[in-house]
């Protein structure tokens, strides 16, 4: 047992280290870089195609052989190992030339040599080459467009000067106006963010009264679903509460998992107008069951160490979810009756 909860206490360590450095400069060297020769896809594309759980984290190491000190970017991940899960960690050396090496790894905590590390390389772009092989129709139809992408840009170079207009597009980094859910606006799950099971962690960034936040979606390990906000400034996550009336309709499993044909949606819609957004959290199947969390900011939170984000109301309705200004409207039935909460002020009120 304790070994267990020892797992336990390291995978969430893992989870919050990942969550920290997920906009590390030398961590995003590393996924973006490439390895094995391959130029046509990311270190971190193919690694997350092929684990389970993936997080990465940076440190500085001293090898205790030549006591010098490392950047180390160190990746864990769960894989089928003998029939089983096991959970693999692997280290990437950094150079000054801007350039990185594999380094020490494990699996399930036992050291393994270079050559069985390599060899799991090996099946990691293997698996990646065999998931991700084009039909012979859409090679076809990926020339096809390549062809026609460059007819046209071809023709238009010969009838249309070259131009740059900075005015012309946002900003690198920044969020459009438009694509901001505010009060008197109407917004429906397609104009959410959407996360399905099986699919790498989805990051809604947000700015409440100038404090940077992370809403991570994501498979959680071994079992489950995370959702999670993180400070960017306390370099802390906290566990967004999914909790539901009741658990026999529910869009998760016994074991936290997202049942088949349920999604989950993430945006941010301005209620009161205030200029400091909510957090709406839904999962629906899109047909008969839907379900809504609505977190509201604490701008108190680094005082008291509390989450920054809290839970403000929870409903359930059956095809979708309609944010119309300052309600939330919840089509049930099928002769167009809706169920309405209109935010007061301080929560939201049945109509």
């Amino acid at each position: 047992m304790r070994h267990d909860a020892d797992q336990a206490m390291q995978t969430a360590s893992d989870q919050l280290n990942n969550l920290a450095d997920m906009n590390d400069e030398r961590v995003l060297s590393v996924k973006n870089g490439t390895m094995n020769g391959r130029s046509d896809v990311t270190l971190g594309e193919a690694m997350e195609a092929f684990f389970d759980g993936p997080t990465w984290h940076y440190f500085s190491g001293t090898d205790d052989e030549t006591e010098e000190t490392h950047d180390v970017v160190e990746f864990t991940g769960y894989f089928m190992y003998n029939e089983k899960s096991a959970k693999a960690r692997i280290q990437f050396i950094l150079h000054e030339d801007d350039t990185f090496e594999m380094g020490a790894g494990s699996y399930n905590d036992i050291d393994q040599s270079a050559l069985v590390l390599g060899a799991l390389m090996d099946k990691v772009y293997e698996s990646y080459d065999a998931d991700h092989a084009p039909t012979a129709s859409a090679a076809q139809a990926n020339e096809d467009v390549e062809a026609a992408s460059v007819k046209a840009e071809n023709a238009a170079s010969e009838t249309t000067p070259a131009r740059s207009n900075a005015a012309d597009a946002a900003p690198t980094g920044e969020t459009p106006e438009s694509e901001i859910s505010q009060s008197g606006e109407s917004t429906d799950l397609n104009d959410f963010e959407r996360w399905n099971a099986g699919e790498t962690d989805l990051a809604l960034s947000i700015v409440l009264d100038g404090e940077p936040l992370n809403v991570i979606i994501g498979q959680d390990t071994p079992n489950g679903v995370k959702t999670i906000v993180f400070s960017d400034t306390m370099k802390q996550g906290w566990n967004l509460p999914v909790e539901v009336a009741d658990a026999n309709f529910s869009p998760f499993d016994d074991f936290g998992d997202l049942k088949e044909g349920f999604s989950l949606f993430v945006t941010k819609h301005d209620f009161a107008g205030d200029g400091v957004p909510e957090v709406v959290l839904a999962a629906s199947d899109g047909m008969l069951e839907t379900y809504v969390w609505v977190y509201n900011y604490d701008y108190t939170f680094s005082e008291y160490d509390a989450p920054p984000l809290s839970l403000a109301w929870y409903g359930e309705g059956q095809s979708g979810l309609q944010l119309n200004g300052d309600r939330i409207e919840l089509p049930y039935g099928s002769q167009g009756l809706v169920d309405e909460y209109v935010y007061d002020g301080m929560g939201f009120v049945d109509q």
